[in-house]
């Protein structure tokens, strides 16, 4: 049904749904953008350390080593900051070690991108290169939160468990490794100077957790490190154009009253729905029809499918919310082609269901223009 409002044309519809599971992160990641960064004490300048039995920690962040090997110190250091004044050393006397630091951000929200920045570099010894690996991490799902949940913000902390890992010389299990979750940096070669480590990924939880990783096998100089400093976590536009790939769209009741309201003399067109589960982004996709393929069979057979993202030309950018149900978004500059009859709409909504981050998909909208 069309109604008249003014200058306006209202179209409404509930149909069927879609969902997509999310696809593999895509290739060509967004530039780092200048937002407020999300870590406490990302400089380790605060002047806190806090004291643990294998050295001193940067507040904010828990030590991690691997269960059943040598534990590495952790030191402050200030011979050659990156920026200010301070930054963290973690060093080991000849035997073979993998640890580091990392911190949970809690205020993040399931459905935005994130990108983590670092800078980073490994003591190199005159003989040899020590075949160091170094590297940042980024776990989308958090899922070390629950052990490192104390606050370590200030000195004296409460003591927690910084084993990761399993103990090879123990029979059972002990502890979660490194999540195979983990979006991994490029591993680089920095050696006695600072080089820089990024790595993106979008939140599938309301925590997600920063690991600077580093390890070295056995040698026979007396003591090698791992210095980190300038860390940064920040919110970064959706990667990509589309919230969901060209990918057929499973049946789903999730997204409700979609409405369109067209307003010629404005040249702009307003999107509402709702979605029955909190979601973090949203996005408009549509195509427009002429009257001659309206009317045609051909059109018929496709409108009659699920929507395929792949069948829309146009979409507006990607909305970041924070998980919202009520949805609205407007189309600018909208002025259709001249021979333009209708306008088929369908709306896109992220949400974490399940554990996972999915793509909702509204049913088509049309809305006859003539």
């Amino acid at each position: 049904m069309t109604r008249r409002f003014g200058v306006g044309f209202v179209f409404a519809v509930l149909g069927l749904g879609c969902m997509v599971v999310a696809a593999a992160a895509p290739a060509c990641l967004a530039a780092e953008t200048e937002g407020p960064n999300l870590l406490f004490n990302g400089t380790f300048d605060n002047g806190i350390w806090y004291e643990r039995f294998r050295g001193w920690s940067p507040s904010g962040w828990y030590e991690w080593f691997t269960c059943g090997d040598d534990a590495p110190e952790h030191a402050v250091g200030k011979d050659k900051p990156h920026s200010a004044k301070e930054y963290v050393r973690i060093h080991m006397w000849g035997e073979n070690w993998r640890g580091g630091v990392l911190q949970n951000a809690k205020n993040v929200v399931p459905g935005h991108w994130y990108q983590v920045t670092g800078y980073g570099w490994f003591a190199k010894p005159q003989e040899a290169p020590p075949q160091a690996v170094e590297k940042i991490g980024l776990d989308p799902y958090g899922k070390l939160a629950e052990q490192f949940s104390v606050d370590v913000t200030k000195h004296p902390a409460p003591p927690y468990n910084e084993c990761v890992g399993d103990d090879p010389k123990t029979e059972k299990v002990d502890w979660p490794d490194i999540p195979d979750t983990t979006v991994w940096s490029k591993t680089h070669d920095y050696y006695n100077d600072w080089g820089k480590f990024e790595a993106t990924a979008e939140a599938c939880s309301d925590v997600i957790t920063v690991i600077l990783y580093s390890e070295s096998p056995a040698r026979a100089d007396p003591i090698y490190e791992m210095n980190w400093d300038s860390i940064a976590l920040r919110e970064i536009p959706w990667p990509t154009k589309r919230l969901a790939a060209d990918d057929d769209l499973t049946g789903d009741d999730g997204v409700q009253r979609l409405r369109v309201n067209y307003q010629p003399g404005l040249k702009t067109a307003q999107v509402t729905w709702r979605t029955n589960v909190p979601t973090g982004a949203s996005q408009v996709i549509y195509r427009f029809w002429d009257a001659e393929g309206l009317a045609s069979e051909r059109a018929e057979d496709v409108m009659v499918e699920q929507p395929r993202v792949g069948h829309y030309p146009f979409e507006t950018p990607v909305v970041y919310e924070r998980n919202e149900t009520s949805h609205w978004i407007e189309i600018t500059d909208f002025q259709p082609p001249a021979d333009a009859a209708a306008v088929e709409v369908v709306a896109l909504s992220r949400a974490l269901i399940d554990g996972q981050c999915k793509t909702l998909c509204s049913g088509w909208s049309l809305l006859h223009l003539k």
